[in-house]
């Protein structure tokens, strides 16, 4: 979906009171979701999913590679009286990767703001200051980590940065790692900044929805995601499938 096949926001000539957060005497600007919104955007998800899933296979096999499962992979659909030759494991690959994570880790990158010009220095040091704080809440060290793991066994990490209103109390940014797996964007697209449209799924409590939209209560269902554990199951009976969009 294009964003000019949006849903035209609506306008409210009246003045926002001051608990909602916006300025007085500014006019508030809402959107409305409808069922055949949703209908296009699940289309487009799908339609998405399908042109990655060449790059889902290859996700989900360097996965089963990093845990000593290469045999199965090899071996394709054969049983296990069809596996006759020798299936020999070596812990070099694992070695690899840990040494280069660990290289990764004593590189940790710490924020250097530089002023342009002369008259940006009291502001470079301010952030030189604050950013460091910010990345600390946001255990950002633990955050490159579980991203640098996806770098070296996928080729690619991804960070998303993201708005929490519960934290510290009046809201604050968080940084979390983004699963490629479970992303889909528009097919071709080089820099995901530039796709007209992100899609994230994620699994959630089926408590947690209800409580949050009491009206889905007879309307929770699940489907089903990408996972880079074949033997995993979710239990359906209390999770449902999350997809998050950005315009």
């Amino acid at each position: 979906m294009d964003v000019r096949d949006m849903p035209t926001p609506t306008e409210n000539q009246e003045s926002a009171p001051a608990q909602t957060g916006i300025m007085p005497g500014v006019t508030s600007r809402t959107m409305k979701i409808t069922d055949e919104d949703a209908g296009r955007a699940m289309t487009l998800l799908q339609k998405y999913k399908e042109t990655k899933k060449a790059l889902d296979e290859r996700l989900v096999e360097n996965e089963e590679w990093w845990k000593f499962h290469e045999w199965d992979l090899v071996n394709g659909g054969k049983t296990e009286a069809e596996r006759v030759d020798p299936e020999p494991t070596s812990a070099w690959m694992f070695n690899s990767i840990i040494n280069k994570h660990a290289d990764f880790m004593d590189n940790f990158p710490a924020p250097n703001i530089l002023a342009r010009e002369e008259s940006d220095k009291d502001a470079a040091k301010i952030l030189s200051e604050v950013v460091p704080c910010i990345l600390d809440q946001c255990e950002y060290e633990n955050t490159y980590s579980d991203t640098c793991w996806d770098k070296i066994k996928s080729g690619s990490g991804l960070y998303g940065i993201f708005w929490d209103k519960f934290k510290n109390g009046i809201g604050d940014i968080t940084i979390k790692r983004c699963d490629i797996l479970q992303m889909a964007w528009e097919p071709g697209t080089e820099d995901l900044q530039e796709s007209p449209n992100l899609f994230y799924q994620s699994y959630i409590d089926n408590k947690i929805l209800e409580a949050e939209y009491p009206r889905m209560r007879a309307s929770i269902f699940c489907l089903v995601m990408g996972s880079y554990q074949k033997s995993r199951t979710i239990r359906e009976t209390i999770r449902s499938l999350q997809r998050e969009r950005a315009w």
